[in-house]
């Protein structure tokens, strides 16, 4: 259903709303669907139809299913199942048993050195997941962070014709979902560790210069590589 919804150019963050849903929106304008009371006052970076979006929160409401034994294995009771660390709030973060059992240690190891706990923003993608972050990163000119460089040229070509056709963001974002599919399923090319459940992001504009030493030591310890990126640390398990 097309909200005339804005998230891609207007939002920071992008999540897939509830699995075979076919619902893709921007975490702020879930919340606000989630939250809503009459009469209708729409977000500022929503430019959609009252109507539509009266229609959508409705399906969101009836539809959403019982925890599933993945998502209850990760939240743990409402948070992340990890000792001093919590996931962000409402993001559909999905996080494989390595990364929680690496996280578990690592964020053990940066409380006892800053007294402090750890937020993750990001987890397991799917292609699709990946491909609105893509197109994201192709906007912001970030295209450049991936080391899988012929991958990502070919996701930035299905991009730029999409935009030449005037597909609209769903359509790009379905075309660049099959292309990394293919990629990882005939080649075996991942251009995400997001995309092997080897892949989390972390918070890190709330850490000191004395906090970012004490995670990335922390990290080394258990063999998680870490790579800072724009607001946020990528790691690598």
């Amino acid at each position: 259903m097309d909200v005339g919804c804005l998230f891609l150019d207007g939002c920071n963050y992008f999540q897939l709303l509830k699995k075979n849903s076919g619902f893709i929106l921007c975490a702020e304008l879930y919340r606000w669907l989630t939250t809503i009371q009459t009469p209708v006052v729409q977000p500022t970076r929503c430019i959609g139809n009252a109507g539509k979006l009266l229609l959508l929160k409705s399906a969101i409401d009836t539809a959403k299913p019982e925890k599933d034994a993945d998502e209850k294995e990760k939240n743990n009771g409402g948070n992340s199942g990890i000792p001093f660390a919590k996931l962000k709030d409402g993001e559909n973060i999905r996080l494989s048993p390595l990364v929680i059992e690496k996280m578990t240690k690592i964020a053990a190891d940066y409380h006892t050195a800053t007294g402090k706990t750890l937020t993750i923003t990001d987890g397991d993608r799917t292609a699709l997941e990946q491909a609105y972050m893509m197109i994201r990163q192709i906007r912001k000119g970030e295209i450049g962070l991936y080391t899988q460089k012929a991958a990502a040229a070919e996701v930035k070509k299905v991009y730029d014709a999409g935009r030449a056709s005037q597909k609209s963001d769903e359509q790009i974002a379905q075309d660049i979902g099959r292309v990394i599919q293919n990629q990882m399923d005939s080649q075996g090319i991942f251009i995400s560790r997001h995309l092997k459940k080897g892949g989390a992001d972390l918070r890190s504009r709330d850490m000191t210069v004395k906090d970012l030493n004490a995670f990335k030591l922390a990290a080394k310890k258990h063999g998680v590589t870490v790579l800072k990126e724009g607001d946020h640390l990528h790691l690598q398990f």
